[in-house]
């Protein structure tokens, strides 16, 4: 997970997670996807994304039926 401001510079997060398919960039508001993840109301949760240009989706890893659909912005590379 890695972040950048022009103003205030860069930051960059290894997090162990389990992944399945092909490796991608993506991006997202991250005031939008900090309120979704500390919107979750469980110990895990799951984060599913299908290309970068394609709303992503999280939803909390129990039973509880929480959804939140992000859409991601426009990468500069």
């Amino acid at each position: 997970m890695s972040a950048q401001t022009p103003d205030v510079g860069e930051a960059r997060e290894t997090m162990p997670v389990p992944f399945a398919g092909e490796p991608f960039e993506i991006g997202f508001n991250p005031e939008f996807l900090r309120d979704g993840l500390e919107s979750v109301d469980a110990d895990d949760l799951l984060l599913k994304l299908i290309s970068p240009l394609r709303p992503g989706l999280i939803e909390a890893g129990d039973d509880s039926g929480f959804l939140y659909l992000i859409m991601p912005i426009r990468l500069n590379v």
